[in-house]
């Protein structure tokens, strides 16, 4: 199945039973207008945003190569790094 980041994020979130204003605080953002506009987002959403919000909903984002399936696990800061 093919998504675009933003549908993922939505789907994902919906399916939580998050709401907006609690991912807003686990996210550090400034209110719960900051999520809804991330999750409403018609140019897509910023990386770090998507890979921060997807590891608080219990998600890893993963990067596959096409040709050798070779996988880097993205993270959120430097410090969990290997």
């Amino acid at each position: 199945m093919q998504k675009t980041a933003i549908q993922a994020a939505n789907d994902i979130w919906k399916a939580s039973g998050l709401s907006q204003k609690k991912l807003a605080e686990k996210m550090e953002l400034k209110s719960q207008q900051a999520a809804f506009n991330m999750l409403n987002a018609k140019n897509g959403m910023r990386a770090d945003n998507f890979v921060k919000m997807m590891n608080i909903l219990g998600y890893d984002v993963v990067i596959r190569n096409k040709v050798n399936d070779e996988e880097i696990e993205i993270i959120t800061k430097a410090d969990d790094a290997e």
